[in-house]
C-alpha cells in the first residue's frame, strides 16, 4: 500500500470519529437539557398548581363571608323598614283625643302588646326558629338581657 493512501484512510477515521464523537457527546447534553426543561417546568406547574389551591380556598371563604354580609343587611333593612313604619305611624296614634285620663292612656300605650310584638318580630321569628338566645343577641346586635326579656314576655 502506498503511504498516502494509509494517510487518507487514516485521516478519514480521524474525521468520521470526531463527527461521531461531536454528534454522540451533542445527544446527551441536548438529552441533559432537555431533562432540566422538563424538570423546571414540572416545578413550575406544581406550584401553580398549588397557589390555585390556595385561591379557589379563599375565593370560596370570600363568598362565604358576602353570604353572611348579605344576610345581615337583610336583617338590618327590615328592622329599619318597621322602624320606619312605627315612626310613621305613631304621629298619627299622638293625634287621637284621649278618653281616658291620661295616665291611664299613656301607661296603655306603654304595654300595648300588639306594638310590642311589631318592635320585637325579629326576635320572635328567631326565637321560633330555635335559635339559642346568644345567637339571637349577636345577629340582631342586642344585649343577651333584651333578648331573654322579650321571650320571657311572649311566653
Amino acid at each position: 500500500m502506498d503511504v498516502n493512501l494509509i494517510v487518507f484512510i487514516v485521516g478519514c477515521v480521524i474525521v468520521v470519529g470526531t463527527l461521531l464523537f461531536n454528534i454522540y457527546s451533542n445527544n446527551n447534553r441536548s438529552q441533559a437539557q432537555l431533562q432540566s426543561v422538563y424538570e423546571t417546568n414540572m416545578n413550575q406547574f406544581t406550584n401553580n398548581v398549588s397557589s390555585n389551591n390556595k385561591n379557589s380556598n379563599d375565593i370560596e371563604q370570600l363568598k362565604r363571608e358576602v353570604i353572611s354580609i348579605q344576610k345581615e343587611l337583610s336583617t338590618v333593612l327590615e328592622i329599619l323598614n318597621t322602624n320606619l313604619m312605627n315612626t310613621v305611624i305613631e304621629p298619627v296614634e299622638d293625634l287621637k283625643p284621649d278618653t281616658k285620663n291620661s295616665k291611664i292612656g299613656s301607661f296603655s300605650n306603654i304595654l300595648n302588646y300588639s306594638k310590642f310584638l311589631s318592635n320585637n318580630k325579629d326576635i320572635i321569628d328567631r326565637y321560633k326558629n330555635n335559635k339559642s338566645i346568644e345567637e339571637i343577641a349577636k345577629e340582631l346586635n342586642k344585649s343577651i338581657r333584651e333578648v331573654e326579656m322579650v321571650i320571657k314576655l311572649i311566653k
